[in-house]
């Protein structure tokens, strides 16, 4: 991965006010356009993978994280929090991760917010299905914990032409 450019964006979770974002690139060709950090949501009701997760984002950089154990919480901190992604469970007490999904695209400014599930049910048809029913990408139980900020940010990366909210609006004056 190597930095691009600097550019001025419309910042969704600063009530859009104009704020620097960097270009990022990776490997194959993708490209991200991300604000000074990713405001990431996490939802997981596994205490264990919540600190994996935590540790695993945390190592990879260019992250604010919020975590929530399960959908209630995050139905109620997200507009407080305003994450310009959302990482999702599949399976959590009392609502499972697409009825999330559902529910938080109703909350005003998340509509087209980008959300991504980590599942152990990854069979190609659930993936798909994920998909269609408005999920950004999904990462496979277990994950690489590793791997697991610098493959969230290759997602966005991948779908950075699917997400309006990212693209660059005029380029940084030089100094």
């Amino acid at each position: 991965m190597r930095v691009v450019d600097t550019y001025w964006v419309v910042s969704p979770s600063a009530a859009n006010a104009v704020a620097p974002a960097t270009l990022f690139l990776y490997a194959g060709g993708a490209a991200l356009m991300t604000f000074e950090v990713i405001r990431l949501m996490h939802v997981e009701d596994d205490l264990d993978i919540l600190e994996i997760a935590s540790l695993s984002i945390e190592m990879a950089g260019g992250f604010e994280l919020l975590q929530c154990e399960n959908a209630a919480d995050a139905l109620r901190l997200a507009p407080e929090f305003m994450p310009d992604a959302m990482l999702f469970d599949m399976m959590l007490p009392n609502m499972s991760g697409v009825q999330l999904m559902s529910e938080i695209r109703l909350v005003p400014g998340f509509e087209i917010t980008p959300i991504i599930f980590m599942t152990a049910r990854a069979q190609p048809h659930e993936r798909r299905e994920l998909i269609e029913k408005g999920a950004l990408d999904v990462i496979v139980k277990p994950f690489d914990p590793i791997a697991l900020g610098d493959e969230i940010k290759a997602i966005l990366a991948a779908a950075q032409g699917r997400l309006p909210r990212l693209l660059p609006v005029r380029p940084i004056p030089a100094d």
